[in-house]
């Protein structure tokens, strides 16, 4: 118990450090992401910070498992290049109960990035569109500059205007929003006007209002182009519906579950997604023990790169198989399953091995 508490403080340690400045790196680069949209008028300085925030714990979600080995490698390397594993080893700790002490430091690790991925996460996503969908509302013609395009949120729509009137009067206006027709048809709506301005008041608090132009209907599957002159147009800020994809982002996993009888296949491989980093905490775990095996001639730092190459191909096999999941290039059954239960064969497999060739070492002394 002694052992396992010193253990597990030590690997805590070099975990919470590694995390901490991997996600003040994503964190910035996020921020820098959203500051450019913020740049441009889309969002404000409070919007960014909000978005930014509810990152968070979708980014922890990813890091925590690189945060596992490299604070597993970190620990158990520390204990073998001081000889300090010796010394545990000879006092009669066994490699059985290394493996069972980061086997249980693993369970604890998948559980909270479980709970993370599959309720905080979702949550936050949730929270996060909401956010982006005030800001958008918030929008100001006052913060269009003339001569340039302008992206309306992340919807696709765009708003481009010749001449700035006044303050918030703009003049020789085109404005283009993606919609899709009562038979389903995708296509464009397409605004020309004079000038429009925004209603802060009233009914249509927040609405462009188009004066005299023409409005084009343009199908993209068809030539059929519907047209319409107006004298004025009066154009909602409202939310955007988002893709069935990237609405399942935002569905905790209770939700998920409770929709399973009736599953699209996005929705069955977002079920598996969901459990893919958890289950990847302890395949990564249980990987790290054989990477800390150092000659003494080797650093304790030595398996780091190993390591963090290690979960770079583990992640990015991960995202290419949910890509043909979702194609259909292969089984659903097979799912995303078959990673962790290679990674854990593998490991079995070399101490099956290092096992064997001690025993038969034992037998030919004998």
């Amino acid at each position: 118990m002694i052992i396992w508490r010193y253990i597990c403080k030590e690997a805590s340690r070099a975990l919470l450090a590694t995390v901490a400045v991997l996600l003040l790196v994503l964190v910035t680069n996020q921020l820098v992401h959203y500051l450019n949209q913020a740049s441009i008028g889309q969002l404000s300085v409070q919007a960014v910070i909000a978005v930014v925030i509810l990152e968070i714990p979708t980014l922890l979600a990813f890091m925590l498992p690189l945060g596992v080995v490299l604070g597993l490698l970190i620990t158990l390397g520390r204990l073998v290049a001081d000889q300090e594993m010796i010394v545990l080893f000879a006092g009669g700790f066994s490699r059985r109960r290394l493996y069972s002490m980061v086997a249980s430091m693993g369970l604890i690790m998948s559980l909270l990035v479980l709970w993370l991925t599959g309720f905080v996460a979702p949550a936050c996503r949730s929270w996060q569109e909401g956010v982006l969908v005030n800001a958008i509302k918030a929008t100001s013609l006052s913060k269009v500059i003339p001569g340039e395009f302008m992206s309306l949120g992340h919807g696709g729509r765009v708003l481009y205007a010749g001449q700035a009137a006044s303050h918030s009067h703009l003049g020789n206006v085109f404005f283009a929003s993606p919609q899709v027709s009562h038979a389903n048809t995708a296509g464009w709506s397409l605004l020309l006007a004079d000038d429009v301005s925004q209603q802060r008041h009233g009914t249509l608090a927040g609405a462009f209002l188009f004066n005299r132009g023409q409005h084009y209907t343009v199908p993209i599957d068809s030539n059929a182009w519907e047209t319409m002159t107006f004298q004025r147009y009066d154009w909602r800020l409202e939310r955007s519906k988002s893709s069935h994809s990237d609405s399942l982002a935002a569905w905790s996993l209770a939700r998920l579950w409770r929709n399973r009888h009736t599953w699209t296949l996005s929705e069955a491989v977002e079920w598996q997604w969901r459990f893919a980093m958890p289950f990847a905490v302890l395949a990564l775990a249980f990987m790290v023990v054989p990477l800390t095996q150092l000659s003494p001639r080797q650093g304790k730092f030595m398996r780091l790169l190993p390591a963090v190459m290690l979960y770079l191909i583990y992640a990015n096999v991960l995202f290419l198989c949910k890509s043909w999941l979702l194609q259909g290039r292969y089984p659903l059954l097979i799912g995303l399953w078959w990673l962790p239960v290679l990674a854990l064969s593998l490991v079995l497999v070399r101490e099956f091995g290092k096992w064997l060739s001690w025993r038969l070492r034992r037998r030919g002394d004998s």
